[in-house]
């Protein structure tokens, strides 16, 4: 709580103690509760294994995958065929599976995964 004092001004160590649960603990606990209640599978996907990998000069780098990866910079017209992942700034929410608790071979990105290309 210390290390946060000076960002807070006027905020007592109780006050803020309470802010940080009402706004942060209390809202991460119910989506929890949440996810656990539905039958599909969710997970943070690491789309960067996903991705294939390219070959020649941009070998090593994950390549685009519109479906799974937003990035700001895109208008929309660009041909993203030939983009390459500089950096994944964060990851996606997938979910597999139905709300009857089948076709788990299916994923659906959720959130997508925030990435800069090049």
């Amino acid at each position: 709580m210390n290390v946060l004092r000076p960002f807070i001004p006027g905020e007592s160590k109780a006050s803020m103690k309470d802010q940080l649960i009402q706004t942060i603990f209390i809202e991460a606990v119910k989506f929890s509760r949440l996810l656990r209640k539905q039958r599909p599978a969710w997970l943070v996907a690491n789309i960067e294994k996903m991705s294939p990998q390219r070959v020649g000069s941009m070998r090593g780098r994950a390549k685009y995958l519109p479906s799974y990866m937003d990035d700001d910079d895109l208008d929309g017209g660009e041909d993203t065929s030939t983009l390459s992942v500089k950096m994944f700034i964060s990851s996606a929410l997938v979910k597999r599976g139905n709300s009857e608790g089948e076709d788990y071979n299916s994923r659906d990105c959720v959130v997508k995964a925030l990435v800069v290309t090049s």
